[in-house]
């Protein structure tokens, strides 16, 4: 059996962030990029921090929203190619982009990094448990300077305290949502319970 060659021998990640910024302007969604340009470099900033290869951190932010512009038959075809048909159901359709991105991960970019797979999937809806890459990259995407809601005190706490940080998005992040009449996703919600009761967290 032939092995898949590793991503550093396929693509840079100079390249690769040529390839999303291309890939976005193609589907209408160049604004996009800069958010996805400050997620990877407040990731960058974390990793080093926090003892997590830096490399690992700026290509799961590039490729987080990779295929957010995408159709919902491009979504479909790439889901049910890396997870499986009844994801469509779990997971609502703004999340869709979760789960395609880690396909274009591992078929278009050849990334077989399953912490890499793993922060991207869970990038919207956390889990309980999360790598400290996972932890990163969820905070990265609410706390970038170019978001437009007030967030520098989370970059403030992250710089400090990474759980601590990721614990204050996801209370801000479930707030929100509710405040919206929102139905948050049950792994939300879990994660949410895992981090207020064994790491600290107040409601």
């Amino acid at each position: 059996m032939s092995v898949q060659p590793s991503f550093n021998k396929m693509i840079s990640i100079d390249s690769l962030r040529t390839m999303i910024s291309n890939r976005l302007v193609a589907k209408g969604g160049a604004n996009r990029f800069s958010h996805i340009l400050g997620v990877e470099e407040l990731c960058a900033q974390l990793a080093s921090l926090y003892g997590v290869d830096e490399s690992k951190a700026r290509i799961a932010a590039l490729l987080h929203d990779s295929t957010k512009y995408d159709s919902e038959e491009e979504h479909i075809v790439r889901i049910v190619r890396s997870f499986a048909a009844k994801e469509l159901a779990i997971w609502p359709k703004p999340f869709w982009h979760c789960l395609s991105a880690v396909d274009y991960a591992k078929v278009d970019c050849y990334i077989e990094d399953e912490d890499i797979h793993n922060a991207i999937l869970y990038h919207g809806s956390a889990r309980p448990n999360m790598s400290t890459l996972e932890l990163i990259l969820y905070v990265a995407d609410y706390a970038e300077p170019t978001r437009s809601f007030p967030n520098e005190h989370i970059r403030d706490i992250a710089r400090n305290d990474l759980l601590a940080a990721f614990i204050q998005t996801l209370q801000e992040i479930v707030h929100h949502e509710q405040s919206l009449g929102h139905q948050l996703m049950d792994i939300t919600l879990k994660a949410l319970s895992f981090y207020q009761s064994h790491l600290g967290g107040t409601t």
